[in-house]
């Protein structure tokens, strides 16, 4: 800088065209005297930043005078940025296991465009590399992925994995080279792990191979169980008036139920008669008497009474297993003890004998016939026939009678006068209206159906004309104002998406279509749970309100026994249907919904007419 004025002068610099912080100067005024000059260092400092473009640029310098503030003195200049190279790598992952990919990543972070090239390399040469490439152009700041396939060059039939370290190593067009390190793992064709695992197999089986031979198959597999059976046989000889001997053979049949003594095995570390290594094959708890828990021990089950012992109610008629063995004294392997088509949980809920056929007795429906007229030509030798001629009665039963046998030389008679045979007319009997009372103590609802719980006798019992297998129970009763329901429901198919159970009420009872007060409730057996509210009033024609929604009332779903599946309800009922606190009658409708079939009761009711319904006679509960 040169002062060509007569008096001294301060001056500052400023650049223009180039950021201020490339930019140092040195602080404050420089002073300048009168005719002289001073000068003034500059330093730019460009960083190395991708942004940053190789080649010129621009920028000048201004003086500013203390003196004359007003006046600017400048000059032009040009910066000549150089071009540098740099560039980052990345390996993913850095750990492989062959044959694999290997991910390279290669970023630019130079000011230039620059070509790289890519190439894979070990000790040993025992991998083969593909896709390793060359000339990739990258601008700067820009990113590129080559993805190499790593592949053992040979592989072993036996052995332990091998770890082999690899390099992949990235160089620019400036010469300037990049390498990144990473493992690959070559496994055996055979792994060890498959070795051990067939060997642990072929231990496995000759282990089991002696388990059969040391306790015998027929001890391992459920045996036909021994019983003490007592027999009576009950000769009573009747005999007929009129001369004539009738005789009636009767036996009966008691079943002793037998305390079976299960011996201690040796390694039988909870003591129910099967050794550990036994339970583990049946599958039962080594540690647990009772796996169970049906009141029989796992040995007996398996070599005594032929039960399943991880199944408590093995035939599925609701009686545990222990309960038939010890307190029934009825076949837990056979859901019908005595034969007579009904189950013995059905009998011991109706009070009936599960033992006796004939308990309850079978009834027989009396025909209507025409009388007719005999007559027998003068025999050599004849046999008379005794004619039994009933008396009317309001309600015709007829009841089995032995034929008396004739033991008595008749009288020759020519003939025998033909005798006309009355049948008495039936008059029609009205059901009874199902009723319900109180219980005490809420049933748990746990999906495990107790029929002490629930009064032990169903309110109503139904199955679908074509399968009668297919049978359904229904229990009601209120505690307090809590309505509760259960039912028991015997299907051979399980299908969750199709079998549900759908409960109708009419509240008021007063027929027609659904109104208001009606509920509908749909229980399937997956768990799902729906409830509908009638709509408008019984003559409105108007069905279920689909919107209707209500958290007043709960189900549980449970699966007792194989075919079988339960439901049981609670009801909030000062809630949700008030009006069945009344003590009056209300209808009930139940659907049960089986795969290709459905049971209906009551018989032919129709879901959207409430006068095809059951009335049931309801009470009111302390």
């Amino acid at each position: 800088m040169i002062n060509r004025g007569s008096v001294p002068d301060s001056v500052t610099v400023r650049v223009h065209g180039i950021p201020s912080n490339w930019i140092v100067l040195p602080p404050g005024f420089v002073q300048v005297p009168a005719g002289g000059n001073a000068s003034i260092p500059i330093l730019i400092q460009p960083p190395r930043q991708t942004q940053m473009p190789a080649g010129r640029q621009r920028f000048r310098i201004e003086l500013r005078s203390q003196q004359n503030p007003e006046a600017r003195i400048g000059e032009n200049a040009t910066l000549i940025l150089g071009a540098y190279q740099a560039f980052e790598v990345g390996l993913t992952p850095q750990q492989i296991q062959m044959p694999g990919v290997a991910r390279v990543t290669i970023r630019n972070t130079g000011n230039s465009v620059s070509e790289y090239s890519v190439i894979g390399r070990d000790e040993g040469n025992q991998i083969q590399f593909s896709g390793e490439r060359g000339r990739i152009s990258l601008k700067p700041g820009q990113t590129a992925a080559v993805e190499m396939q790593l592949e053992p060059r040979r592989r072993g039939w036996f052995g332990e994995s091998e770890k082999i370290r690899y390099a992949v190593e990235v160089t620019s067009s400036s010469g300037s080279s990049h390498a990144v390190r990473g493992t690959a793992t070559s496994a055996p064709l055979l792994p060890i792990g498959i070795i051990y695992a067939a060997l642990f197999i072929i231990i496995f089986l000759c282990v089991l191979s002696a388990l059969f031979l040391v306790f015998r198959r027929d001890r391992l597999l459920p045996a036909p169980r021994p019983t003490e059976v007592d027999q009576e046989a009950v000769a009573q000889t009747a005999t007929a008036v009129t001369g004539s001997t009738a005789t009636a053979a009767f036996s009966a049949t008691s079943i002793a139920a037998t305390q079976t003594a299960v011996g201690v095995v040796e390694g039988d570390r909870d003591g129910d008669g099967l050794g550990d290594a036994q339970e583990e094959i049946v599958g039962t708890d080594p540690d647990n008497p009772d796996t169970d828990t049906d009141g029989l021990l796992d040995g007996e089950e398996v070599l005594t009474w032929g039960t399943n012992p991880l199944n408590r109610d093995t035939d599925g008629d609701i009686l545990l297993d222990g309960d038939e063995v010890r307190t029934y004294k009825t076949d837990p392997t056979n859901p019908d003890t005595d034969g007579d088509g009904i189950p013995d949980g059905v009998e011991v809920a109706n009070g009936t004998n599960p033992l006796d056929p004939l308990d309850p007795p079978p009834t027989t429906t009396p025909t209507t016939t025409l009388p007719t007229s005999t007559a027998t030509s003068a025999p050599t030798t004849n046999t008379p026939t005794s004619t039994f001629t009933p008396s009317p009665s309001e309600t015709a039963t007829a009841t089995a009678t032995p034929t008396p046998t004739s033991t008595q030389t008749p009288t020759h008679t020519p003939t025998i006068t033909p005798t006309a045979t009355l049948t008495p007319t039936q008059n029609a009997t009205v059901a009874p209206i199902p009723a319900f009372g109180c219980s005490n103590t809420s049933p748990t609802l746990d999906g495990v159906f107790d029929i002490a719980e629930w009064g032990n006798q169903p309110l109503f019992a139904f199955a679908p004309d074509e399968d009668p297998t297919r049978r359904v129970e229904g229990y009601v009763t209120w505690v307090g104002d809590q309505l509760y329901l259960a039912y028991l429901i015997s299907d051979p198919t399980n299908n969750p998406l199709t079998d549900s159970l759908k409960v109708y009420f009419d509240v008021n009872n007063n027929a027609g279509d659904p109104d208001i007060s009606d509920r509908f409730f749909q229980i399937s057996r997956d768990g799902t749970l729906t409830v509908r509210s009638g709509t408008g009033t019984n003559v409105d024609n108007l069905d279920w309100d689909s919107n209707y929604e209500s958290g007043n009332w709960q189900a549980v779903v449970g699966e007792p026994a194989a075919e079988q599946w339960i439901v049981e309800m609670q009801i909030d009922t000062p809630n949700e249907m008030p009006e069945l606190l009344n003590g009056l009658p209300f209808g009930m409708m139940n659907i049960v919904q089986y795969t290709g079939s459905q049971g209906i009761w009551p018989e032919g009711a129709i879901s959207n007419d409430a006068s095809t319904w059951q009335t049931i006679q309801n009470t009111i509960c302390p």
